[in-house]
């Protein structure tokens, strides 16, 4: 039983930041899939538990990434 906890606990560590990695990718793409269809996606049981881990790793909501993202986008495409 402890070695199968390790293992369980290790396989987070790694299988989280991919997740929100594939959240990044999801949140920049242009068709703007929702945050609730991209927390589906990924597996999370919830959106709100999407929410409360993606903040957690990165310190800001899935929301706010988006909206951070598309306007230093926005600005770096301005002559």
């Amino acid at each position: 039983q402890k070695a199968w906890d390790l293992s369980a606990g290790s396989s987070c560590r790694i299988i989280r930041p991919l997740k929100i990695q594939k959240a990044i990718i999801l949140l920049e793409q242009p068709s703007k899939v929702s945050i609730n269809d991209i927390a589906k996606e990924l597996g999370y049981s919830t959106p709100s538990y999407f929410h409360t881990k993606f903040k957690e790793y990165y310190g800001i909501t899935p929301s706010a990434y988006r909206k951070n993202w598309i306007t230093s986008s926005q600005d770096n495409t301005e002559p």
